[in-house]
């Protein structure tokens, strides 16, 4: 059913495409306001672009990963004593980020003692991969790029990426943020 596996790198400045196939990733840069105020993205503009730039691949029927970049997310570590300390200071960081509340998603990652959340604006996320799906590219997992220890664009990589099954499930923006399972942070994928 889907013949390549890919990753997506999503940041305010470029977009990375990268499969087992390619010895470097497929980028493009975008304009200054393709990407703006972590509220709209300028889908008219990206695809005219993808499509020049996919012209000569073949990613029907893809299925990717996609990871936001830091420039797209907000984050703070909670480290308070209570569940309830916890709670106010996960509620107080959500209702201060500078976004409509339907429009935040956020994910929490556990280290140590510490809780770090981050939350990103799901239009952003959500129009790349409508768009991406119009080239037969199917996203079923956005993570923030924080959860990394560091993201490479080779084989390895992606191969250790997708055996990351709580991560993938746990970690992904995509779900609607009723699942508060809590997964550890900074997955080390450079085994």
């Amino acid at each position: 059913m889907f013949n390549k596996k890919i990753l997506i790198y999503f940041s305010k400045t470029h977009l990375f495409l990268y499969y087992k196939e390619l010895n470097h990733p497929i980028k493009l840069e975008f304009e200054p306001s393709t990407v703006y105020d972590l509220e709209n993205v300028d889908v008219d503009w990206i695809r005219v672009k993808l499509n020049s730039l996919l012209k000569k691949t073949k990613l029907k029927n893809s299925r990717g990963v996609m990871i936001l970049s830091k420039d797209l997310v907000f984050d703070r570590i909670v480290n308070e004593e209570t569940q309830n300390e916890k709670d106010f200071e996960v509620k107080d960081f959500i209702d201060n980020i500078p976004l409509q509340a339907d429009l935040i998603r956020y994910k929490e990652f556990v280290r140590d003692d510490n809780i770090l959340i981050t939350a990103t604006n799901k239009k952003l996320y959500e129009s790349l991969i409508n768009l991406l799906k119009e080239f037969g590219i199917h996203v079923y997992s956005v993570l923030p790029e924080i959860a990394f220890s560091k993201v490479e664009f080779n084989k390895t990589f992606i191969n250790e990426l997708l055996k990351q099954n709580e991560l993938l499930k746990y970690g992904n923006f995509i779900d609607d943020g009723t699942d508060k399972n809590k997964i550890n942070f900074k997955i080390n994928l450079n085994h």
